[in-house]
């Protein structure tokens, strides 16, 4: 009897095999796209500036208030979140009951979560600073009685700034307290001067005008309005009532 050895190699089979390397991918989201789970475990794009957006709603979106009025994003630039989108539309439309809505579109806001001393999230209007001619200018007397009372331009007037918003517009900034402050001195002297018998605002404006104009040498307080708003608020605000001593007779 013949015997037959088994090879020790295995015969390699006729059909060629070509071995391939898949590249491995990774699906993770975005650093800077915020995703939420659902109910279903899943997760849906809350940022509308990197999803698809509904119909009509972009990242520089219009706004639109409850009332339909469109107002630009510069004057109010919502936010790609939708639910703070919502609630600061129903913030323009609560602004809407209290000032026209022509203010407001000459006016640029700032949304400001958890406001200060409101406890929520508004707008608050944007303000760079007390009004002046120009950088190397100082306002008048009358300048400073416009802006608090009417406001310059289409601007709020200091009045309404501190009507619809206290003292958050001025957003704990030092600088503006202390020009403030200042500024309500000579606020004051116009106040007191329209308050007598037979005086209006004009009247108290064009006495102003004539007898304190400055810059004047007729008086040192007179040199400048640092020196002139010194004066009024020198010893508990004597300089006021000086002012207005000297009024008697004007007509």
């Amino acid at each position: 009897m013949e015997r037959y050895t088994v090879p020790s190699n295995p015969i390699p089979s006729t059909r060629a095999v070509k071995i391939t390397h898949a590249k491995r991918v990774h699906l993770s989201p975005s650093p800077s796209t915020h995703l939420t789970p659902t109910n279903h475990g899943s997760t849906h794009e809350e940022d509308i500036s990197t999803s698809k957006s509904p119909i009509g709603v972009t990242p520089r979106t219009p706004a639109i208030s409850g009332s339909g009025t469109v107002y630009p994003y510069a004057t109010f630039p919502l936010s790609t979140k939708l639910e703070t989108r919502a609630a600061q539309v129903r913030e323009i439309s609560l602004l809407e009951k209290k000032i026209s809505e022509e203010k407001l579109k000459h006016n640029a806001f700032e949304w400001v979560e958890d406001s200060p001393n409101r406890g929520a999230s508004e707008w608050l209007p944007v303000f760079h600073g007390y009004w002046k001619p120009s950088s190397h200018q100082t306002p008048s007397l009358k300048d400073i009685w416009m802006e608090n009372e009417y406001g310059i331009g289409q601007c709020f007037s200091i009045k309404e700034l501190k009507q619809h918003w206290g003292v958050r517009w001025r957003r704990n900034t030092n600088g503006l307290k202390v020009e403030g402050v200042r500024r309500d001195k000579v606020v004051d002297l116009v106040r007191r001067l329209i308050a007598q018998d037979g005086w209006d605002e004009e009247r108290a404006l064009r006495f102003l005008k004539e007898k304190c104009d400055i810059p004047s040498k007729s008086a040192p307080y007179l040199k400048n309005l640092r020196a002139f708003i010194t004066f009024l608020g020198s010893d508990k605000n004597s300089g006021i009532q000086k002012i207005i001593d000297s009024s008697v007779g004007f007509s």
